[in-house]
């Protein structure tokens, strides 16, 4: 069944913008997130309850936005929604050697990672949520999460052509990371969750 026949109700037709999908199930909205203005004003038109517990996830993101925009938006995250839980997928380690030349690489591919400063190591990518008014962070290297990973996981994933050298796994996954972090209003245990 195709996505807009699911989408679809009696009640409310799907509407199209440029940038936005709209139905009364389900809301797509495009946004500059450094501007934190317009995306509460498109998440409000959507009628998002704010009350919910709600989970955001940012693949490599906030590494590309100013250090005073993506503090600015996790602050606005933080003060309005009161149970929420923050997935980052993240650069981090960049001031090593290994960390400068994946900086340099990216900058002649007219990558410029604005944010990299709060990508320093673990620590600071967790101060980054705290310092916003978010109750607690955890952070794990790329390679703390794949050594917990089953063994037929970590032997599918060095069977990958660009994968199959450990010590560039290991290189590149120690110069990533997994950041969680949290407001828990509802007492859901969000503190407890680990690798």
């Amino acid at each position: 069944m195709p996505l807009l026949e699911k989408l679809h109700s009696d009640d409310f037709d799907v509407q199209f913008s440029k940038t936005d999908l709209h139905s009364s199930v389900y809301h797509l909205v495009a946004a500059d997130l450094r501007n934190v203005e317009e995306l509460s004003q498109k998440l409000d038109q959507c009628q998002i309850n704010k009350s919910v517990p709600t989970v955001f996830i940012a693949e490599c993101v906030l590494v590309y936005m100013e250090t005073k925009h993506s503090a600015n938006l996790l602050k606005w995250i933080s003060d309005n929604f009161s149970t929420v839980f923050f997935i980052s997928y993240e650069q981090v380690n960049m001031v090593s050697t290994f960390g400068a030349v994946m900086l340099k690489n990216l900058l002649a591919r007219g990558c410029d990672l604005l944010g990299v400063n709060a990508c320093k190591n673990l620590e600071t990518q967790k101060l980054r949520f705290l310092d916003e008014g978010w109750e607690g962070a955890k952070a794990w290297s790329m390679m703390t999460v794949y050594s917990e990973l089953p063994l037929a996981d970590k032997q599918r994933i060095q069977k990958l052509e660009f994968l199959d050298d450990l010590e560039v796994i290991n290189q590149l996954f120690e110069h990533y990371c997994i950041v969680c972090s949290y407001k828990d209003s509802a007492s859901l245990g969000l503190n407890s969750i680990t690798l």
